[in-house]
């Protein structure tokens, strides 16, 4: 990030000891928004954001903001003008809900993880501008799970770090048309399940070589380019257990739910890693909001 020349970074509230700690993770996820609704600085909250405690949040008349508290899974709306902020438990200060119900996607140990915001530094940032004021930014902190793979020329799918799936459909893509792939599968216990030379980019696994629910595996993506040298990616996974892929696939929001249950659905597949699942979601929701550049980064290939 470019700061201006006479940028200052400060802790948020540094001088009160302990108080940092409860600030780094978040306590609320941004599920919804209509209208002007900013942080402390000015700066306006995008989809899916984290809200740390004792961040203030204000509401422009006519503007409404859902959140999904992290722990509890409830859906708090708040309508403006006004002001609301969350203490460390998730409880708001300020506005009162205008409305508050249990999202019924999340829950039975399938919720949102506050550890995919932890990536995120709280600070505030105070920025002198030349022949102006001193203009305060709080930082955001976005929704970054570690399953996300950015930047890879070269890619497997199922992507992210866990499947439904006992019999997954494998899909690559290689730097060069033509190239001859071998992929190898492996167990904990280092034996291989498949390993087989492939043509072409997609491979679905035959019934007597299904993987094992639960089981834990590692893949390998090797290839040769036309020079000799060989390349090769890979990555690990496992496959849900029946009875949490039946947990999960109960909890799919209805075609009808709310914009913001389906956003909390997606948020939980992806930061449990379930990547591939997630982004049939992440696709929906796009297409409905094709202005928003958040949507558009998690739907993007």
């Amino acid at each position: 990030m470019i700061r201006p020349l006479y940028s200052i970074l400060i802790p948020v509230l540094a001088a009160a000891s302990g108080l940092a700690g409860n600030l780094s993770l978040p306590v609320v996820m941004v599920a919804d928004l209509t209208g002007k609704v900013v942080r402390g600085g000015g700066q306006p909250l995008t989809l899916a954001e984290g809200i740390p405690a004792h961040r203030g949040l204000t509401l422009a008349v006519g503007a409404r903001l859902s959140v999904i508290h992290l722990k509890t899974g409830e859906e708090l709306v708040f309508t403006g003008p006004g002001t609301v902020s969350f203490d460390p438990e998730g409880r708001p200060l300020g506005a009162k809900p205008a409305s508050l119900r249990k999202i019924a996607t999340l829950g039975e140990g399938f919720q949102l993880e506050p550890g995919a915001w932890a990536q995120a530094s709280v600070v505030m940032r105070k920025e002198v501008i030349p022949s102006g004021p001193i203009m305060e930014f709080e930082e955001s902190m976005p929704f970054s799970p570690t399953s996300v793979l950015a930047g890879q020329g070269v890619w497997l799918q199922p992507l992210g770090t866990a499947i439904l799936d006992d019999r997954p459909e494998f899909r690559w893509h290689l730097p060069l048309p033509g190239l001859v792939a071998r992929l190898r599968i492996t167990n904990p216990a280092e034996t291989y399940v498949f390993d087989q030379f492939v043509r072409g980019e997609s491979l679905c696994l035959a019934i007597e070589r299904g993987l094992r629910p639960g089981g834990d595996y590692r893949w390998r993506l090797s290839w040769t380019l036309p020079d000799g040298q060989e390349r090769h990616t890979e990555g690990e996974f496992r496959v849900l257990s029946a009875t949490a892929a039946r947990r999960i696939q109960s909890l799919r929001p209805a075609k009808d739910a709310s914009f913001a249950e389906r956003l909390a659905f997606a948020v939980a597949l992806e930061s449990g890693g379930l990547q591939d699942e997630a982004r049939t979601y992440w696709l929906r929701l796009a297409a409905e909001r094709p202005e928003d550049a958040t949507l558009q980064r998690f739907a993007a290939p």
